[in-house]
C-alpha cells in the first residue's frame, strides 16, 4: 500500500464520500509518517545485501539502520539451506523472537567467532577476520510503500487514522452549532482518537517482539 493509498482510505473511513473532511491530505501523509516513526523500533524485516569484504565496507549509500549479521558466502556441501549457529554482536540471550532459534541460509558462516562493528553515523562497517564475498544482513530505513508485513501496514493505518481523528475533533470543536437537527461531533471524535491511540501502542509494547527494538 502506497501512502497515497493509505491517505484515501483513512478519508473514506472519516466519510471524505459525503461530507468535508476538514484535516488536509499533506496533514494525513504527515500522521502516516508519525505512526511509521512508532512503530520502526518494532519492525523486524530485515534484508541481505552482498559486498566484497575489507577492514572497512562503506555502507553510506545503503539507508542502513544497523547490520545484524555478517556471513562469509561459504557454500554448505549439505545441501541447498544448513542450520547454522548465529555470530551476534551483542548479548541476545533474553530474547524471545526469531533469533532464538537456528538460522537458515544457504551461505554459511565457516568461524563464529568473527567480529564486526557498524558505524551507523559514518555508514561504515569494519570487519575483522572477513575475506572474499559477504552477505550482510541488514535493518533499512521503512516506509509506508515497502513494508511487507500487513500487520505493520494495518498498525500505521490504524494509528494515523486516530491522529486525524484528533486533530479533525480540534477543528471542529472550534465551532459552535445552536440549531438542530446538527450538532457538533468534535469532542467525541477527540476522545475516540485518544482512546483508539492508546490501545494501538498498548498493543505494540505488549505484542511487539520487534528484532531491531530488542537488540538496542
Amino acid at each position: 500500500m502506497t501512502k497515497s493509498e493509505m491517505v484515501s482510505r483513512i478519508q473514506k473511513q472519516l466519510g471524505s464520500d459525503g461530507v468535508e473532511i476538514e484535516v488536509p491530505a499533506e496533514t494525513i501523509e504527515s500522521f502516516v509518517d508519525d505512526a511509521l516513526d512508532e512503530i520502526e523500533p518494532y519492525i523486524d524485516e530485515t534484508d541481505f545485501i552482498s559486498e566484497t569484504a575489507g577492514e572497512v565496507v562503506d555502507l553510506s549509500d545503503r539507508d542502513i539502520v544497523d547490520v545484524v549479521r555478517v556471513f562469509s558466502n561459504t557454500h554448505s556441501t549439505g545441501g541447498s539451506q544448513s542450520t547454522i549457529d548465529l555470530f551476534r554482536t551483542r548479548d541476545y540471550s533474553k530474547m524471545m523472537d526469531r533469533s532464538t532459534l537456528p538460522y537458515r541460509i544457504s551461505q554459511i558462516e565457516d568461524y563464529i567467532d568473527r567480529a564486526f562493528r557498524y558505524d551507523s553515523n559514518s555508514g561504515k562497517l569494519y570487519l575483522d577476520d572477513y575475506d572474499g564475498e559477504i552477505t550482510i544482513e541488514v535493518m533499512k530505513e521503512h516506509a509506508v510503500d515497502n513494508l511487507k508485513d500487513k500487520t505493520n501496514v494495518n498498525w500505521v493505518k490504524k494509528y494515523a487514522l486516530a491522529l486525524t481523528k484528533e486533530s479533525l475533533g480540534r477543528i471542529r470543536g472550534k465551532f459552535q452549532v445552536n440549531s438542530t437537527p446538527y450538532e457538533n461531533d468534535g469532542r467525541d471524535i477527540v476522545q475516540e482518537g485518544k482512546e483508539e491511540k492508546r490501545e494501538l501502542l498498548d498493543k505494540l509494547e505488549q505484542e511487539g517482539k520487534g528484532f531491531f527494538f530488542m537488540t538496542r
